[in-house]
């Protein structure tokens, strides 16, 4: 058997464990998820899943990882030039933060490491890592170009980061991880972003640009 043909089975192995693992935990509570329900359900043995894994927050945090990797990496940020060229960066990136972060699985994942941050606070730092300090230094970025361009007024860069994610965010995201709110449809989280952006640019584009 070639080196290749070895490799492929390793790969749908591991994802079907962390399927499995995320949607057995999310259902029945992490004190309620056994690896064997996880083996059972990803149809491999407790072997195969040792094998990948050490044990369950091994597998939570592997699961908490891809879901927060996936987030940040969709944040690159565009150099604008001009204030519609900004107003347009900043809909996109409400778009696709509040897109990924909206997510039921992201959610599960963030409510995880909420429960955890006692006993497994790597799940808070890498969630923290990829999701609040790689979108807030991906604007900050953006602004400070902006700022060095006269695309915006005068302002602390940091308060603009956050007036921003207060626009964007307001109460949904408590809502979300409360099980209050309904997670939003594409077209909420469309109109959702323009609104912040445009407000966002009313309050700090300047008008000389």
């Amino acid at each position: 058997m070639s080196k290749d043909s070895t490799a492929e089975p390793k790969g749908s192995i591991r994802e079907r464990i962390m399927s499995a693992a995320f949607q057995t935990i999310a259902e029945n509570g992490f004190s309620g998820s056994s690896t064997l329900d996880i083996a059972s359900r990803a149809r491999v043995s407790k072997r195969e899943l040792y094998a990948l894994f050490g044990n369950r927050d091994d597998i939570l945090l592997a699961c908490i990882v891809e879901r927060a990797t996936a987030i940040s990496d969709s944040l690159t940020l565009p150099e604008a030039q001009t204030v519609r060229e900004l107003t347009e960066v900043l809909r996109t990136f409400g778009y696709r933060l509040l897109k990924g972060a909206a997510r039921p699985d992201v959610i599960t994942a963030f409510r995880f490491a909420i429960a955890r941050s006692q006993d497994l606070p790597g799940a808070a730092r890498t969630i923290d890592k990829h999701g609040r300090r790689a979108s807030r230094a991906a604007l900050s970025r953006l602004f400070e170009q902006a700022s060095a361009k006269g695309l915006v007024k005068p302002a602390d860069i940091d308060k603009m980061v956050r007036a921003y994610f207060g626009l964007v965010w307001s109460d949904l995201q408590v809502g979300l991880l409360l099980g209050v709110s309904k997670a939003p449809g594409d077209a909420e989280i469309r109109a959702l972003a323009d609104d912040a952006a445009s407000t966002f640019i009313a309050i700090y584009g300047a008008a000389a640009a």
